[in-house]
């Protein structure tokens, strides 16, 4: 096996015992219960952050549209949006998800 392959197949190993440990933390959590929280660090750079709903959101806005650092989970999915659109109606260009509870 080449050492491809075998790193495939140790992430897929221990992924299959990480993903239910992650699945248990977002299903104990209410998400409806959960806040974002802007805050703006620059003219068109912005922080949302969604506390136990894992966390920060980068937000970078200009002209040609939006870039994005993380995405939460995705049952934050309206909540974020709607925090988004606060700060701009341009188009969510790119998305660059960090962690593997990002959806």
């Amino acid at each position: 096996m080449n050492r491809y392959l075998a790193a495939l197949y140790k992430m897929t190993w221990y992924a299959s015992f990480l993903f239910p440990a992650l699945v248990t933390a977002q299903g104990s959590l209410n998400f409806d219960a959960i806040d974002i929280d802007t805050v703006q660090l620059e003219d068109n750079v912005h922080v949302l952050m969604g506390g136990p709903a894992q966390g920060n959101v980068l937000v970078l806005s200009g002209p040609d549209g939006i870039f994005m650092v993380d995405s939460m989970y995705a049952p934050m999915h309206d909540k974020l949006l709607a925090a988004i659109r606060e700060i701009s109606d341009a188009p969510l260009k790119y998305l660059v998800n960090t962690q593997p509870y990002c959806g």
